[in-house]
């Protein structure tokens, strides 16, 4: 009834596009200790992740988390941007191979995931995109 690995996933902001897919981890690790085996070290200087409370780390400026301090159109930006990326795990979720118990291994499961996610950017630039942030 729980998953059994877990993925990351970000967007840009300004347009529909996937920017970064960290490999399956076993379930359970923290989505910030996934964030700090991977992701962090690709964001430039200068620029922030948008990201929900699971990310909550006051030592890295890199992070953007929800703040109740942050002024009203920062706060509405910020959870646009989120529900965008909640619209897209969403899709993803309407696999069946997803959905279902997968008795194919991890490798398998990774390639499944990566063209899932290979399809859903073609239909989010061709079909059905995501809302403008």
């Amino acid at each position: 009834g729980k998953p059994g690995l877990a993925y990351e996933l970000a967007f840009a902001i300004f347009e529909p596009k996937l920017v970064w897919m960290k490999s399956p981890v076993k379930a359970g690790i923290s989505d910030l200790a996934i964030y700090k085996s991977g992701l962090k070290e690709k964001i430039p200087a200068g620029k922030k992740a948008i990201t929900d409370n699971g990310y909550r780390d006051k030592s890295d400026s890199k992070l953007a988390p929800p703040n109740s301090h942050d002024a009203k159109e920062l706060r509405t930006f910020k959870a646009r941007a989120r529900m965008r990326q909640e619209t897209f795990n969403g899709r993803i979720k309407n696999f069946d191979c997803l959905s279902d118990l997968f008795r194919h291994g991890i490798e398998r499961h990774e390639t499944c995931f990566e063209a899932i996610c290979v399809i859903l950017c073609y239909e989010m630039e061709l079909v059905s995109p995501l809302f403008v942030v």
